[in-house]
């Protein structure tokens, strides 16, 4: 190679060289192994720290939050109308949750689908979606509570009903 060519990048051309550049593969391997597990161990050593230093105010958090829910939901229980409440640091919603069908018993549902020829809630598993379809919600007759049944009437089994309620989000506002 003369001054006036450009390097020429290099190459494999023999056994030796071939073993030489496996070695710096191998070591550069190593290294990123050893720098995965530093990273690892560093990431463990911060998640540890966090939950050390962050545990009371997560417990406040939660304490504050579920006042502030409280505080709404009964707001909203003595006036329907009061669906938001807006404060200078936040705020606090509230919405309407219909009673939702609940699968409690995959197979004994999946029977009963079968038997009564509700063949559009069957898959490898039921639909609950189809099933919520055809299900109507109505007080159950054992006392408190509801059950699920059928435009005919008849109970349908391995699903409870969720009943309604209200929830409350709260949001307080933080720098972004």
């Amino acid at each position: 190679m003369t001054a006036d060519e450009p390097p020429q990048p290099f190459q494999i051309r023999d056994l030796r060289s071939a073993e030489w550049a496996m070695t710096k593969l191998v070591m550069a391997h190593r290294r990123l192994l050893e720098f995965e597990r530093q990273a690892e161990e560093w990431k463990a050593k911060v998640d540890a720290w966090l939950v050390q230093v962050s545990a009371a105010d997560v417990q406040s958090s939660e304490y504050f939050e579920g006042l502030l829910q409280r505080y709404v939901l009964a707001l909203r229980e003595a006036n329907p109308d009061v669906k938001t409440l807006n404060l200078p640091n936040g705020t606090i919603t509230t919405r309407s949750v219909k009673p939702q069908v609940v699968v409690t018993d995959a197979d004994g549902l999946a029977k009963w689908l079968l038997d009564a020829g509700r063949y559009e809630a069957l898959s490898v598993k039921p639909l609950v979606s189809k099933v919520r379809e055809f299900a109507e919600v109505v007080p159950s007759p054992f006392g408190e509570g509801a059950m699920a049944i059928t435009s005919d009437g008849e109970a349908i089994p391995g699903v409870d009903v969720e009943p309604g309620r209200v929830t409350a989000t709260v949001k307080p506002n933080l720098p972004s």
